[in-house]
């Protein structure tokens, strides 16, 4: 008996080293830029493998696409999208892929138009039928409906939000830089960059969207992202110039969130528009958040700021900063088992992972990077 459980030891070991080898470990997406345009020359989207126990990474193929800035995996765990960055002459697009094996390979299925210029984010709704995307370029927010086959239709609607902003340079017309689900199914909030606001609609059956009321920030900030707690009633929104997160209880989509925090992402004060803000993240514990600062355009902080969310209070307690081995930290996400952030460093071209320590929220260096060309979104596939 003793001999066949040793047996048995051996054979799980080797095909647990042979599942490693192989990459199928928790699979993850890279998207980045590939146009000179953006001064990138990526190669698309990069499909890769984690090791949740190491935090070793390993690219296991790439999949040819212009420009995919931001990228989405669809509830059902079959679907990715990509939004293609373009606009003008050439109005931004959505690229529609089916997952088509365990290793996270995609097939392309189809393209749409994204409603607006220069697409930078998207989500889904809650029964994952349409989905929700921010144009930057022109200020509008969009849904756009999901087919049976994961396909994409033309947006089913369209809304320009309008206004300006007191910093000339990034805010003299609205600039759309999120759009996601809020507390309940009927719910999105638009983060505005150019207009100081986070726009509250309503998202009808029929994909239709209703605008409700907004929620103004301290003006000039330039609001980035927005997170919502998994569990408690308040929202954490990141501001791009000033590198702050404004905390705020939400009441109802049709009243304005109440602000009861502003907190910095540094022990000291950051100058105005020098390292600026990219991504926000609650951990799925609900008891951490995250924020990613990039050191540009004239600064060098390139760092994850870690915070503690106090249970009953909701406030944030700053924990400090872990460097990301990189510059520009573009974006990053939180694997599955919640063991684990992954980083994409924008400018240095390499993707970092660090090991979340779960009874102090802080982040580890695991030692392990891959290169991956001008990654600018990190998403697991769940």
């Amino acid at each position: 008996m003793q001999k066949l459980f040793l047996l048995l030891f051996i054979i799980f070991n080797i095909m647990a080293c042979q599942d490693n080898e192989n990459g199928n470990g928790q699979i993850f997406y890279i998207g980045g830029y590939t146009s000179p345009k953006f001064d990138a020359d990526g190669d698309g989207i990069y499909i890769c493998s984690l090791d949740t126990i190491t935090g070793k990474m390993k690219l296991l193929s790439t999949e040819n696409v212009t420009d995919p800035s931001y990228l989405v995996v669809h509830p059902s765990g079959k679907y990715v999208y990509a939004a293609n960055e373009s606009g003008g002459e050439n109005p931004g697009t959505i690229s529609a892929f089916k997952i088509i094996d365990n290793n996270g390979s995609l097939e392309f299925i189809n393209k749409t138009l994204s409603g607006g210029d220069f697409p930078c984010n998207m989500n889904f709704n809650n029964n994952g039928k349409y989905l929700l995307v921010a144009n930057y370029g022109d200020g509008s927010v969009a849904t756009i409906p999901i087919k049976e086959d994961g396909g994409l239709s033309r947006p089913s609607s369209i809304v320009y939000h309008a206004g300006k902003g007191l910093f000339e340079v990034r805010q003299e017309g609205p600039h759309a830089h999120y759009f996601g689900m809020g507390i309940n199914d009927s719910s999105a909030f638009a983060v505005d960059l150019g207009i100081d606001k986070v726009v509250h609609y309503r998202i009808n059956t029929n994909g239709k969207l209703d605008s409700l009321t907004s929620t103004s920030v301290i003006a000039g900030t330039g609001p980035r992202h927005l997170v919502f707690h998994p569990t408690k009633k308040w929202c954490y929104i990141i501001s791009e110039f000033t590198s702050k997160i404004e905390s705020f209880k939400y009441i109802s989509e049709n009243v304005p969130f109440q602000r009861f925090q502003v907190i910095g992402t540094t022990d000291y004060e950051m100058p105005f528009y020098t390292s600026v803000a990219s991504a926000i993240k609650i951990h799925p514990n609900g008891k951490y958040l995250y924020a990613a600062i990039r050191g540009r355009p004239t600064g060098d902080e390139n760092s994850i700021a870690m915070f503690k969310i106090d249970n009953r209070t909701g406030k944030l307690e700053y924990l400090g900063n872990v460097e990301t081995k990189g510059d520009v930290p573009r974006d990053f996400a939180i694997d599955p088992s919640g063991k684990f952030i992954v980083v994409a460093n924008q400018f240095s071209e390499n993707v970092v992972s660090f090991k979340i320590d779960l009874e102090t929220g802080l982040l580890n260096e695991t030692g392990y990077q891959m290169k991956a060309k001008s990654g600018t979104c990190v998403k697991f596939l769940k």
